[in-house]
C-alpha cells in the first residue's frame, strides 16, 4: 500500500497573488515617481531660495528707487516754488506721501532659518529617499513575481511588506523625535519673520506668540509622522495577511500552475 499523505488539500486561489501583484506594481511605480519629485524639490531648494531672495531684493530696490524719485520730485517742486503758499502746498503733499503706509516687504525664505540645511536633516531626507527607492524596487519585483505566480514572489512579497512596516516605524519615528523639533522651530521663526514684516511700523507680535506657534507646529508635524506610520502600514499589513494564506501560497506553487489553464484567475 502507498503511504497516505496527512497534509490537507488546499484549494489554490490565484486571484490573491495576481491582484496583490498588480497593486504592488502600481504602488511601487507611483511611490518611486513621487519620491523622485520630492527629492528633486528638496535638491532645488537652495537654488529656489537664492531666486526668491534676489526677487525680494529687486522688488525692494525698485520700491526704494521709486520712493526716492518721488521725494526728489517734491524737493524740486519746493525749490521751484516762488511763493510761500506754493511751498506749503508742496510740503503738505510730501507730508501726506510720507504718512502713507509702505508696501509690505516680501519675507525672505532663508533655508538656514527653516532648518532644512542642517546636517541631520539632510542625512534624514536622503536616507528616507534611498531606503524608499530600494524597497519600492523590491516591491515592484515582488509584484512581477506575484502576477506571474512564482514561488519566490510570495516570499519576496512577504519580506518587502514586513520591511516596509519596519522602515515606516524607524524613519518616521526618528523624524518625530529628532527632525520634527528642528523643523518646527525653523518654520515658526520663518512665520514670525513673515508676519512681523507685515505689521505696521512700531507694532509687535504678542509676547509668547512664537512659543505657541512652535508648539502647534510641533504637534502638527508629529501627528503627520504618526499618521504616515499608521496609513503607510495598512497595505503592507494587508499583504502580509493575504500572502500568508495557504490558498495564496498554493496558487504560486508549481504543482498548482501545472493543473490549471494559463489564464485562470
Amino acid at each position: 500500500m502507498e503511504p497516505v499523505s496527512s497534509a490537507p488539500f488546499v484549494l489554490p486561489n490565484p486571484r490573491i497573488p495576481k491582484v496583490l501583484g498588480i497593486l504592488n506594481i502600481v504602488f511601487a511605480s507611483a511611490l518611486m515617481i513621487w519620491g523622485l519629485c520630492l527629492i528633486g524639490s528638496y535638491a532645488l531648494m537652495p537654488v529656489m531660495s537664492k531666486m526668491l531672495v534676489k526677487a525680494q531684493q529687486d522688488i525692494q530696490t525698485k520700491q526704494d528707487t521709486t520712493r526716492k524719485a518721488i521725494l526728489e520730485g517734491f524737493e524740486d517742486e519746493e525749490k521751484a516754488a516762488t511763493t510761500d503758499e506754493a511751498k506749503a502746498a508742496v510740503a503738505e503733499k510730501r507730508k501726506r506721501f510720507e504718512a502713507e503706509p509702505q508696501p509690505p516687504k516680501i519675507p525672505q525664505m532663508d533655508l538656514g532659518v527653516l532648518g532644512m540645511q542642517e546636517t541631520a536633516v539632510r542625512y534624514y531626507v536622503w536616507a528616507e529617499f534611498v531606503s524608499g527607492v530600494v524597497l519600492n524596487i523590491l516591491l515592484l519585483a515582488a509584484g512581477i513575481g506575484l502576477v506571474t505566480r512564482r514561488p519566490w514572489g510570495i516570499k519576496l512579497g512577504l519580506s518587502v511588506a514586513l520591511l516596509k512596516i519596519i522602515r515606516l516605524v524607524l524613519v518616521y519615528g526618528y523624524a518625530a523625535l529628532a527632525i520634527v523639533p528642528k523643523v518646527a522651530v525653523g518654520m515658526a521663526k520663518f512665520q514670525m519673520q513673515s508676519m512681523a514684516q507685515q505689521l505696521p511700523p512700531g507694532q509687535k507680535l504678542p509676547a509668547g506668540f512664537d512659543e505657541t506657534m512652535t508648539k502647534l507646529l510641533l504637534i502638527w508635524y508629529t501627528s503627520c509622522a504618526v499618521m504616515m506610520i499608521i496609513v503607510g502600514s495598512i497595505y503592507p499589513m494587508v499583504s502580509l495577511w493575504l500572502l500568508s494564506r495557504p490558498s495564496a501560497r498554493a496558487a504560486c506553487s508549481d504543482s498548482a500552475k501545472s493543473r490549471e489553464p494559463e489564464n485562470s484567475w
